[in-house]
């Protein structure tokens, strides 16, 4: 199965946006929309980096906010630390690359890039709302934070770098977990249709079906 040896790190995702091998590399998927609290990742990531001197955040799909969180990124000093990838129809290769995947959101229902953080055993963290806490069992399957809280993320974040073994068996349960409980075929299906609805929002030719 192609599942059964997911190729964790293959390093194309990272070749392609000019980052590095050891970057600890930390990203967002989805819409660069209020709901999300983006702002929160670049403030948490700032105060990790204290403890983490080579992390990356990456931004991974394109919104009205992109300008804001650039200049953002600009202000707490982070330009050479922050890239915007726009969106990348390969998901599997940006969740293979990224060391965690964060969840900033004020309010999720269950987000599609959750279960699919979760199903490519792509370490997770998120806050604490909507059905989030339904998906994810704090310290098995991933870290969960309060939402607004950039020292708690920033905590989180500076724990799955110091603990790589930890990372990882959550990882590994999370992936578990969502395979059990979204079979494949529906996780394909979620992720084809996602990334038809993100294509068609973001107005990219040859999605109009």
């Amino acid at each position: 199965a192609p599942h059964g040896n997911h190729p964790r790190r293959t390093g194309a995702f990272r070749r392609a946006m000019g980052i590095s091998e050891d970057a600890l590399l930390i990203g967002a998927v989805g819409r660069l929309v209020p709901i999300k609290n983006l702002g929160l990742l670049l403030e948490a990531a700032r105060l990790a980096r204290q403890d983490a001197a080579n992390l990356h955040v990456i931004f991974v799909g394109d919104g009205e906010l992109r300008q804001e969180l650039a200049d953002k990124a600009s202000a707490l000093g982070l330009d050479d630390a922050v890239t915007f990838a726009g969106w990348q129809d390969d998901l599997p290769a940006v969740y293979a690359d990224l060391d965690a995947t964060i969840i900033t959101s004020h309010n999720e229902g269950t987000p599609a890039c959750l279960i699919e953080a979760m199903a490519s055993g792509c370490p997770v963290i998120a806050t604490t709302v909507g059905g989030i806490p339904d998906m994810i069992t704090a310290h098995v399957t991933g870290l969960l934070t309060p939402p607004g809280d950039a020292n708690e993320l920033a905590r989180a974040i500076v724990t799955l770098v110091k603990e790589p073994e930890q990372a990882r068996r959550m990882a590994d349960q999370a992936r578990g977990e969502a395979l059990a409980r979204y079979d494949e075929q529906r996780l394909v299906t979620d992720m084809e249709r996602l990334y038809r609805e993100l294509a068609r929002e973001a107005g990219l030719p040859g999605q109009g079906d």
